[in-house]
């Protein structure tokens, strides 16, 4: 590896840890995480995060993972983060950030991108 290449990487690991995005466990190109590597919510359970937001629906496939699904055929999985947070697994420049009423249940969520532009879409189902 070039010494520009592992000083992008720090800057980009710098970047992560001081936004309070650090990486989970120890990724990388050759290793990316995997879903059955990441702690799942505690004190929460994936079924909280299921169902319709607007045009946006997430499911909960095998009783193991959270799943995005564009349509019928389309099902991304989801990797938690922590703090009712997800990201698609291998793509990291999109997160799901879910959002709770004052009773605790989960009432919309937030989609956050890389760019710093967000939506928040409402549960409709």
């Amino acid at each position: 590896m070039s010494p520009d290449t592992n000083r992008v990487k720090l800057i980009a690991g710098i970047l992560f840890v001081s936004c309070g995005l650090a990486a989970i466990g120890e990724a990388d190109d050759q290793n990316p995480p995997k879903i059955d590597d990441i702690t799942q919510p505690a004190g929460a359970k994936l079924e909280d995060y299921e169902g319709t937001f607007e045009n946006r629906r997430f499911a909960v496939a095998d009783d193991t993972v959270l799943v995005y699904e564009r349509n019928a055929r389309s099902k991304y999985p989801l990797v938690f983060m922590g703090d009712d947070l997800f990201r698609f697994e291998g793509y990291d420049a999109l997160r799901f950030q879910f959002a709770r009423d004052d009773d605790g249940l989960v009432d919309r969520v937030i989609t956050l991108r890389f760019d710093g532009t967000s939506s928040v879409r409402q549960r409709t189902e």
